[in-house]
Parts: structure tokens; sequence; C-alpha cells
């Protein structure tokens, strides 16, 4: 979870064929470090920083998150918990339920990753998205609304 570089906080995908049943590998970058301790400057300072995050209070202690996608759902599973993401497919259509992360790992980004996920999926398959998750919809609204084209109202 943490990044020595500075980028935007963003999930990438790494090693994943987004066709088949699997586990897809996702980073999470934060968006912003501290400065060193002993206060060095130089042409890369961040790269001796700590991690600031700006929007989690806290963070999972994993620099790796598996995204593991079986038939009919997306799972990350941390601590013998399970975050999950349940969807169907039906005439070319994803129809994306709901999506439900434990209370202790909550506020870890684990459902943003999970829509990311299925969202990608839904994109490299070619689906329409009909989304009843009212969190999906609102991380589709505010952070991809390039995908918001493949919505059927």
């Amino acid at each position: 979870m943490i990044s020595k570089f500075g980028t935007r906080y963003r999930s990438l995908v790494q090693n994943c064929s987004p066709l088949l049943v699997g586990r897809c590998t996702y980073y999470n970058v934060c968006s912003q470090t501290q400065k060193p301790l002993d206060n060095r400057e130089g042409p890369l300072p961040h790269l001796l920083g700590r991690p600031v995050f700006l929007n989690q209070k806290r963070y999972l202690p994993l620099e790796v998150i598996i995204v593991v996608h079986e038939p009919n759902r997306f799972y990350i599973e941390v601590n013998d918990r399970e975050a999950e993401l349940a969807y169907t497919i039906r005439d070319g259509v994803m129809t994306i339920h709901h999506t439900t992360v434990p209370k202790e790992l909550g506020g870890l980004g684990l459902g943003k990753t999970l829509a990311k996920a299925a969202l990608d999926f839904a994109m490299m398959n070619a689906y329409f998205l009909d989304i009843r998750c009212a969190f999906v919809l609102d991380y589709l609204n505010k952070n991809l609304p390039h995908y918001a084209r493949y919505l059927i109202q």
C-alpha cells in the first residue's frame, strides 16, 4: 500500500487477463509523502519520506491487494474476512448487485478496489452496466465518469 513515488492514488492492474476467472493484482498507491525525518533536500526528497494518506485514517499493512474473480463475484480476503462484490451477466449486461465490506475492514479502500476491478472487467468484455449498488454508482460518477456512457438507465 505504500508507494515511494508520490503519484496520485489509483489502482493498477498487472498480469491479469480480465476475460478469465482468476486473480488480479492491484497496487494501492498513495498521493503524497512527508519530508524525511532529517529534512534532507535534494532532487528526490520524496523517495525518503513516509507516505501521507489523504482520505484514509487507516491503511492495510500490505503493498499488494489480490482481487479474486470467481463466477458472479469479486472478493478480497484479509485476515480470514472477505470483502465482496456480487454481479450477474445476462444478454451482454453486467448487473452489479451489491458490495459488502466487513466493518473491521471498512475505510481501507477495499470497496473502491472491488468496484474498479468489476468495472474494468465489464469494459474489457464490452458489457453494458446496470448498477444497483449505490456505492459502486457513486464511485463511478466520482472517479470514472467516462464509464457512465455504458450505463443502462
